[in-house]
């Protein structure tokens, strides 16, 4: 606690609209009264930016801090903080405040600091704190309970203690020394040398180049953990595309997690028996399981969000999850939908060859998911269920490429540089302008497949050449299809964010006569994320168990 409110002064905790606030709630401290100054001094004559006039009063001003407080019973003060100390980190909004107050909510913690720092154009968390008497806190133990209590994107990357915080003379502490000390590499800190060595091949050099691309050398040369360094869901894609084009096969993100570091990597690309088991969902023993999910992916593919989401289904089920044929075959003539559940529905006879069968499909993968069924059903094999997780037959896949105003261009632009970067803004829009062009045009089509693909592009251009044409050419196969009829146990799973907005059952029933639908929280693009993954995986459990108990024997 500051203390209490000095004589011919008021002070108020007030919200965003100027409210004051009742005790105990959180909230930005306003002052009032003669003791207030007239303004900023700009050398020559106070400027009155931010100091009010009291009407009635020539003598007081109104000011707000910037200052976090509570007001406790009794009326003393006690700060929390500053209104300004909150950022994006990997897109999200973070205060640091927050993050201390979790710190210091650890065992063995007795003060800490947080600042930010920018590597490139990522931002990433350093924390310092003090030990209690006796405590035998690590970084490692912090960065345990810290993961139990905060969103990964909270959790500072570099943990440091020290003897003692360093304050400015009004004992708050001194940001700026914090973020010199921040610059400064640990000295404890493994080197990749140290760690790597040994790997000197193509995955290991392929590893480090592509890393040090996205995250920066630093990051590389010290081994760091990908989150810790700054890493999210869109450099991972990035990640595993830049690994692609270098190594010139597929790379799984079955292969990639959020903590990996890039010793770790390299050791799991060099393995050669992890792929085998990625299919079939993280390595989990495929036997210990009894029935099978094939998991279709929407029109992106395979993303990290989709590989947290089916290791929650890998808990009750093996997992397996097809590829799509790459846009290079969907754009030669007479491709069409069925020319990705021919591929799928071929690479299931390879690995699920007996049923009866469990398909759930996520966006796009609905679709996918109803026609492989058909198409088994066609030959004679047994559909016990087909998910459905928000497919919507009335939607319009190619609204990514509608034409948008001047305005909305740019409102679009300056979101993604405040979130991406600028290079990546810059390099995205290129990608994407370019798959528009390839996607409308077939001498394009046939020059870019000629001079294979994107490889010769920036990498960042590139990925974005792929993503963007990838998407639009599977949208259009989507949007010329028309569905059959599949008489199975099937479960759309509707997000409630669509409201009344869309028909009940997304245009389904006169496809799938046996369908049922549940309501699920979050919207089309977060049904699967993080907040509502859980509770989407129990439900769809409890949606098979119960097709399977009602099958006949």
């Amino acid at each position: 606690p500051c203390g209490y409110v000095t004589p011919y002064t008021t002070l108020e905790v007030v919200d965003e609209n100027g409210t004051p606030l009742p005790d105990g709630e959180l909230g930005e401290l306003r002052s009032t009264g003669p003791a207030s100054a007239l303004g900023f001094w700009d050398g020559e004559r106070p400027v009155p930016d931010g100091f009010v006039a009291v009407p009635g009063d020539p003598f007081s001003r109104t000011v707000l801090s910037g200052d976090l407080f509570r007001r406790q019973p009794g009326g003393l003060f006690a700060p929390a903080g500053r209104v300004d100390r909150t950022l994006k980190v990997r897109g999200q909004r973070v205060d640091l405040g927050d993050v201390e107050a979790a710190i210091r909510a650890c065992n063995g913690v007795q003060e800490t600091a947080v600042v930010a720092r920018t590597v490139g154009e990522t931002v990433q968390l350093a924390a310092f704190m003090v030990r209690e008497r006796d405590a035998h806190l690590t970084p490692a133990d912090l960065r345990r309970e810290l993961r139990s209590q905060l969103p990964e994107h909270m959790v500072p990357g570099d943990l440091r203690f020290l003897d003692a915080i360093p304050q400015l003379p009004g004992f708050k502490p001194d940001v700026a020394a914090l973020e010199r000390l921040a610059a400064v590499p640990t000295p404890s800190e493994p080197s990749r040398q140290a760690r790597t060595t040994g790997h000197d091949d193509e995955v290991s050099a392929a590893v480090a180049r592509v890393w040090s691309e996205l995250l920066g050398n630093e990051s590389c040369d010290r081994d760091e953990r990908w989150d810790d360094a700054g890493g999210d869901s869109l450099q991972m894609l990035k990640l595993a595309f830049g690994l692609e084009r270098r190594l010139g096969r597929p790379v799984s993100l079955e292969t990639m997690w959020p903590d990996m570091r890039p010793s770790e990597l390299i050791a799991r690309l060099n393995n050669a028996e992890h792929g085998a088991n990625a299919a079939l969902g993280g390595g989990a023993d495929p036997a210990a399981k009894s029935q099978t999910i094939v998991l279709l992916p929407g029109l992106e593919g395979d993303e990290p969000k989709l590989v947290e989401f089916r290791k929650l289904l890998g808990e009750f089920a093996r997992v397996f999850l097809p590829s799509y044929p790459a846009w290079e075959k969907l754009v030669q003539p007479g491709a069409t939908l069925s020319t990705i559940v021919d591929d799928v529905v071929a690479q299931i006879a390879r690995t699920v060859p007996e049923g009866p069968y469990i398909l759930v499909g996520y966006s796009f993968g609905g679709l996918i998911a109803h026609e492989t069924a058909r198409r088994l059903n066609a030959g004679g094999r047994e559909i016990a269920f087909i998910g459905l997780l928000d497919t919507n037959l009335g939607s319009d896949h190619l609204n990514a490429i509608r034409r948008v105003t001047l305005r909305e261009h740019l409102a679009r632009f300056a979101t993604n540089v405040r979130t991406r970067g600028l290079r990546t803004t810059v390099a995205l829009s290129a990608g994407y302008r370019l798959a528009v062009a390839v996607r409308n045009s077939r001498v394009l089509q046939r020059f870019v497949i000629a001079r294979r693909g994107a490889g010769r592009l920036p990498a960042e251009v590139a990925f974005g050449f792929e993503y963007y044409i990838t998407w639009f050419v599977r949208g259009a196969l989507a949007e010329a299809w028309r569905p059959g009829r599949v008489v199975a146990p099937t479960t759309l799973f509707r997000v409630r964010s669509h409201g009344t907005r869309a028909p009940r059952d997304l245009g389904w029933s006169p496809h799938a006569p046996m369908l049922s639908i549940e309501d699920v929280d979050g919207a089309h693009g977060s049904m699967i994320d993080e907040a509502h993954a859980a509770r989407l995986a129990l439900s769809l459990r409890l949606a098979i168990s119960a097709a399977l108990t009602a099958a006949p024997v």
